[in-house]
C-alpha cells in the first residue's frame, strides 16, 4: 500500500495545500502522513474509508485523518483536496478553540476501524453556495500567492473548520475536550517526562486553552493528575515487588525522592514503608 509522506507533498515550510482534481482514474488504497478534507464540487463516485465504501456527490466533504486508508473510484468527479500537516493545526490554527472540536468528536480516537458516517458532511442550498465560495477562494489564494495569502488561507481554513464542526456536532453532545486521548498519551508516558505543552500539542490543544479545559474536566491540573497516576503506580511496585522505595520513585517517574514521600505520604496518609509493613 502506498503511503505519502508529507515531505513529498508539501513545499518546503508550508502546512497547507489545496489542489482541484479532476483525473478520471481509480485511486488505489492509500495511507499518507497529513490530515485531508475532500469537497465534492460537481459529480459522483465512491469513496472508501477504513474498508467502508460511500457515494459522494456534490456538496459532500469528507475529513480523512492521517494514516487512514481510503481510496476513491472515479465516475466524473470534479473535487478539492485541502491537505493539512497536523503542525499546522496546532501552530498556525492556535487561536482558534473551534480547532479543537473537530479532534474531540469520537471519530478521531483511533486512527483505524470502520468510517463514521459522521465523517462524511454533506451542504446543500445556501450553506452549499457558501461553502463553494470559500473553497474555491482557499484554492485562488493558494495558486495565485499573492502578498498575503498565507493570511489569508489561515482565516479561511479556521471559517471551514467552523464549518465542519457545526455540522459534525450536530446532535452530539455538548463536549470539547478529548479525554480519552489525553488518558491515553498520559498511560503511554507516565514515567516519562510529561509537560503540559508537549501533551497539549500531541492532542491538538492551544496549551493555555488545554490547561483551562482539563481542570475543568479531571478536577486537578495536569501536574496533579499524573503524580497521583504515578502514585498508584508506586502503591501497586510496594505491594507486589521488593525494591526500595527510592528506586520505585525513580521508576515511576519521581526524580525528586523527597517530593515522592511528601506526595506519597499526603495521599495514602502513611510512609512508603509504612504502607509496605500494611
Amino acid at each position: 500500500m502506498q503511503i505519502y509522506k508529507a515531505d513529498d507533498i508539501f513545499e518546503c515550510g508550508e502546512g497547507i495545500l489545496v489542489k482541484k482534481e479532476t483525473d478520471r482514474r481509480d485511486k488505489e488504497p492509500h495511507k499518507h502522513e497529513f490530515i485531508e478534507i475532500i469537497f465534492i464540487r460537481s459529480g459522483e463516485g465512491i469513496e472508501t474509508v477504513g474498508g467502508v465504501s460511500h457515494t459522494v456527490k456534490r456538496g459532500d466533504m469528507l475529513f480523512v485523518n492521517f494514516g487512514r486508508e481510503h481510496s476513491f473510484s472515479n465516475t466524473g468527479m470534479e473535487f478539492i483536496h485541502i491537505l493539512l500537516r497536523p503542525e499546522f493545526i496546532s501552530d498556525r490554527l492556535i487561536s482558534s478553540e473551534n480547532i479543537f472540536d473537530i479532534f474531540s468528536l469520537p471519530q478521531f480516537s483511533s486512527i483505524d476501524g470502520e468510517l463514521s458516517p459522521s465523517e462524511i458532511v454533506s451542504f446543500s442550498g445556501n450553506e452549499l453556495i457558501t461553502v463553494t465560495n470559500l473553497i474555491d477562494a482557499m484554492l485562488d489564494e493558494y495558486e495565485m500567492k499573492k502578498k498575503g495569502w498565507r493570511t489569508a488561507l489561515f482565516g479561511y481554513t479556521d471559517v471551514l473548520i467552523t464549518m465542519l464542526v457545526r455540522k459534525l456536532k450536530e446532535g452530539e453532545p455538548d463536549t470539547d475536550l478529548h479525554t480519552a486521548r489525553i488518558e491515553k498519551y498520559v498511560d503511554e508516558h507516565l514515567f516519562e517526562k510529561i509537560t503540559l505543552s508537549d501533551i497539549a500539542a500531541n492532542c491538538f490543544y492551544n496549551p493555555s486553552y488545554f490547561s483551562r479545559r482539563f481542570k475543568h474536566y479531571f478536577g486537578k491540573n495536569l501536574s496533579e493528575y499524573v503524580n497521583e497516576k504515578r502514585l498508584f503506580a508506586a502503591a501497586r511496585l510496594l505491594r507486589e515487588g521488593n525494591e526500595t522505595a527510592a528506586a520505585i520513585a525513580q521508576k515511576c517517574g519521581f526524580s525528586d525522592t523527597s517530593q515522592f514521600y511528601r506526595l506519597f505520604k499526603s495521599e495514602f496518609g502513611c510512609t512508603p514503608s509504612e504502607y509496605r509493613k500494611r
